[in-house]
């Protein structure tokens, strides 16, 4: 009895052993090998086209034609070896499968609502396109037909009007990956070109039913029953079948789930199972009728709930396989039958180029006509609206495919056509760059004065990267609203707690996958009601009486710190607080440990004024193994984490010109809910970011029992730290101090005249000194380290006491001495202007040092960069579980 076949293809295992070879023409081993070759060139060939931001089907596509009778195709051995004809049917069974369930995603992607929302500017775009395009392929299909052998038997009618729905369509999928590419999705022109690509794809899909029904049909009377069945059920799944399945996921979505849970981000399997049935039938039935069965799939896709975002997480669990794995293998089966040897003689590329220069000037000009003259874009506007219509991509590929196997085009037309689509696809990123570089449209963030705002104003912005930084960050809200009990506040204090401005922005990833696309299609107004962390953190703030202002953003990662910026700006915020979790703390073993001591040297070193004396010597450092922690068990998917918001708070460091604080938390919420003083230490050196950390722990401290310990640290002088550094470095003593019963006199002096926010701050610390109902308390101590000590003297300090909140500067740059005895305006102007320079310099010489630290491969760990040294050697430290908040002042212009 022979094996059972699958349109020709033995579904019997094959072995070497049994058959002296590792497959057969018709062996399941022969198709797992074709798989491997296929998806292994596609993603070769795509390694170079992501550099030059080209959509991965063109890499799909022309990975195809490699493998097919243009390239390897023609060397026999490779042809009958592992692309046999027999092997073939099985390929294309399963690829369209993968179709069938790509349509359905389109059909997801698919946002009616945003066409009804630019339905005029959308009609006048797409129709303006389409209907040129439509004039322009009369005169294309009689010179194809006339021209190019082998058309003369097929109908003419049909012919022209497939070739017309070839040269019209719009690929919406690539077309909003390379939206997302260029920055654009999210802008107005973004918007209107993807309203107006989705008329395109509706209209196209509609179009090529009714193609396939005259072609399908005996009699023209036979096409309109067709057409008019398949329209008839269209209409029947567009609201019966879509009423009864929201119904059905109402339903299931309470049983399942209850109503208190229904914005879950998990979805019933049932649910699932019900949308794959809805989808096979509805290709059943359209193929039954004769239409394509794609049609079907489209169609069910478009009647999915919306309901809880459900179109967006069915997509999630489809779109990995399909575009990883069936649609690779589409496209390529696409290029195994294209054969650019046919297009062997003049004619056939002087089709090409004439097809060519239709298309781009009844999409490209038609669209650009009418954006400019009618909707009154600008020229630069205008142009790049017609570019980005006239992408073809993987739609264009389907509907030839679809005209192949119906024999309404041979395999010649066909290879033209593909190279069209290529052609348009690959032109679409050039075109937009130069007709509207990213210099002229992109907003930018303005750069602010670093004096303003006044130093105690802080207007915050909180930025929610992942759920994993909700408790930190909740807990820093209830700062702003105390554990402390209503009566310990006075009256003043508690007023000023409802003019507490808060903002939280839920930063989301864009990336080229659909589903992601999907949630950035949406109004920031409909991702704030859905989106579950938003929804904890309002629920939150109501609990303690905060006044709390949700935004959504939806950027890619190379655009996440300037949209951030623009959201603090547009609202008039001042403090950036970001969270962050550094994990390349196990990176960093006792033998860098040398390497990290000597650039904290040189850190301080150069920041000091060059008279002061030499500079200490890496050499003269020692390891020593109180300053990490040993490693720790950190997953991948937190490392992958910590790595890109890293990146984003670095981005955010290094270009945005507002206040940043950087928010370790190590469990100091535990403080903070059971403490009924909270104890925040306070490390100074001098510099301007140590002053930003200073009034941050007093707008912290306004609403709670606090207790503020300022360490004032002062460099020894370099030649005694030299001259005494052999004795000193290694032995266990501690330098001396003073802590003073009244701390405002030392800090009026310890802040120096050279601040622009001294008043302010002074001002706060004899409001607090004053007042003896005050619930905050301020300590004030003074130490004199040698410059490679200053860590262990902070870190000794945190170990002596509970602190749950430690506040430094990010950089650690000492200004120049100015005493108060300066004080006529010419000397004052002088003496800021010399500090100001300082701080420049020091700030550049910090970042030289990053540069040049001396750890093992010359590699400055993330930590470093984003924390700056102090605040690294705290994270990394034994320390107990006292949070961090490593500030940076406005960033200088």
């Amino acid at each position: 009895m022979p094996a059972p076949t699958v349109s020709g293809f033995n579904a019997t295992a094959t072995g070497v052993f049994a058959t002296g070879s590792p497959w057969t023409p018709e062996g399941l081993s022969l198709f797992f090998c074709q798989l491997v070759i296929i998806l292994g060139v596609c993603r070769i060939i795509a390694v170079p086209f992501k550099y030059i931001q080209q959509p991965r089907v063109i890499a799909e596509v022309i990975g195809g034609i490699v493998l097919g009778p243009t390239l390897l195709g023609r060397w026999t051995w490779f042809q009958t070896t592992f692309f046999p004809p027999a092997s073939m049917a099985f390929i294309n069974l399963l690829a369209n499968v993968g179709l069938l369930l790509f349509l359905m995603l389109m059909g997801l992607e698919l946002d009616l609502s945003l066409i009804a929302k630019k339905w005029r500017t959308s009609l006048s775009i797409s129709l303006t396109g389409m209907s040129m395009c439509f004039a322009l392929s009369v005169g294309v299909s009689t010179f194809f037909y006339r021209n190019i052998d082998g058309l003369s038997g097929l109908d003419f009618t049909n012919f022209a009007l497939f070739i017309g729905v070839a040269m019209s369509v719009t690929a919406l999928p690539v077309l909003a990956r390379i939206l997302v590419d260029l920055k654009f999705l999210k802008t107005p022109l973004g918007t209107v070109v993807l309203s107006a690509a989705s008329v395109d794809d509706a209209a196209g899909w509609t179009f090529l039913a009714l193609v396939t029904a005259l072609l399908n049909a005996s009699s023209p009377i036979v096409a309109l029953y067709i057409f008019l069945c398949a329209l008839a059920f269209a209409i029947f799944q567009l609201t019966v079948t879509k009423w009864c399945l929201q119904k059905v996921y109402d339903w299931l979505t309470d049983h399942y789930h209850g109503n208190t849970n229904k914005g879950s981000h998990s979805i019933s399997e049932p649910m699932v199972l019900i949308s794959f049935l809805v989808c096979l039938a509805s290709s059943f039935v359209t193929n039954a009728i004769g239409v394509h069965a794609i049609f079907g799939a489209f169609i069910a896709g478009l009647i999915q709930p919306r309901t809880n975002e459900y179109h967006v997480k069915l997509t999630e669990r489809l779109e990995d396989t399909v575009t990883m794995l069936l649609l690779p293998l589409y496209f390529a089966y696409s290029g195994l039958k294209t054969n650019i040897g046919t297009m062997s003689d003049g004619l056939s590329w002087l089709s090409l180029l004439i097809v060519l220069s239709c298309v781009c000037f009844g999409k490209l000009g038609g669209c650009t006509a009418v954006a400019r003259f009618a909707l009154k874009f600008q020229w630069r506007e205008a142009l790049t609206i017609g570019a980005l219509m006239n992408t073809k991509g993987l739609v264009e590929i389907i509907i030839l495919n679809l005209g192949l196997d119906a024999g309404i085009i041979n395999a010649r037309v066909f290879s033209i056509m593909v190279l069209l689509a290529v052609c348009t696809t690959m032109m679409t990123t050039p075109l937009v760059r130069f007709f509207y570089p990213e210099k002229l449209w992109a907003e930018r963030v303005e750069e602010t004065e670093p004096t303003s705002p006044p130093v105690l104003d802080h207007k915050v912005l909180m930025v929610v990267p992942d759920i994993q930084f909700v408790p930190g960050l909740m807990t820093f809200m209830q700062f702003f609203k105390g554990s402390a009990s209503p009566s310990s506040i006075p009256e003043d204090d508690a007023q000023k707690l409802v003019n507490v401005e808060m903002h939280a922005a839920r930063l989301i990833n864009l990336t080229g996958r659909m589903s992601a696309i999907l949630i950035a299609s949406e109004s920031e107004e409909e991702l704030v009601k859905r989106d579950s962390v938003i929804n904890a953190f309002q629920a939150f703030a109501h609990l303690r009486r905060i006044r709390l202002n949700p935004h959504v953003v939806v950027a890619p990662e190379n655009d996440q710190a300037l949209q951030l910026s623009k959201v603090a700006q547009a609202n008039s915020l001042n403090v950036l607080v970001v969270p962050w979790h550094p994990t390349d703390i196990s990176f960093v073993t006792n033998k860098d440990e040398t390497g990290l001591l000597s650039w904290f040297t040189s850190e301080m070193s150069s920041s000091a004024p060059s008279s002061a004396g030499p500079v200490i010597t890496p050499s003269a450092a020692k390891s020593t193994d109180e300053f990490y922690n040993p490693p720790q068990d950190i997953s991948i998917e937190q490392r992958k984490t910590s790595k890109n918001v890293g990146t984003m708070v670095y981005q955010l460091i290094k270009s945005c010109p507002l206040r940043i604080a950087v928010l370790v938390d190590r469990g100091f919420a535990i403080h903070v809910s059971s403490d009924p003083v909270i104890s925040i230490l306070v490390p100074y050196f001098g510099g301007p970011d140590d002053l930003e950390a200073l009034s941050l722990a007093l707008k912290l401290s306004e609403h709670h029992r606090s207790d503020i310990h300022v360490l004032h640290i002062s460099l020894l002088d370099h030649s005694k730290a030299v001259e005494d550094i052999q004795p000193g470095l290694h032995s266990n003593q501690q330098p001396s101090s003073a802590t003073l019963a009244d701390p405002i006199p030392s800090l009026e002096n310890m802040i120096g005249l050279d601040h622009p926010g001294r008043g302010d701050i002074l001002a706060s610390l004899k409001q607090i000194q004053s007042n003896d109902s005050s619930p905050i308390k301020i300590r004030y101590t003074s130490v004199e380290v040698e410059p490679v000590l200053f860590v262990n003297q902070v870190l000794n300090q945190i170990r002596s006491e509970s602190y749950a909140l430690v506040i430094c500067g990010r950089t650690l740059n000492v200004p120049s001495k100015t005493t108060a005895a300066q004080g006529d305006g010419e000397s004052k102007h002088k003496t800021q202007t010399e500090a100001s320079s300082v701080h420049d310099t020091g700030a550049d010489r910090a970042s030289l040092a990053s540069h040049q630290s001396l750890l093992i491969g010359g590699r400055v760990p993330m930590a470093e960069k984003i924390l700056g040294p102090l605040g690294a050697a705290i994270v990394k430290s034994d320390v107990g579980n006292a949070g961090l908040i490593a500030v940076r002042k406005v960033k200088s212009v």
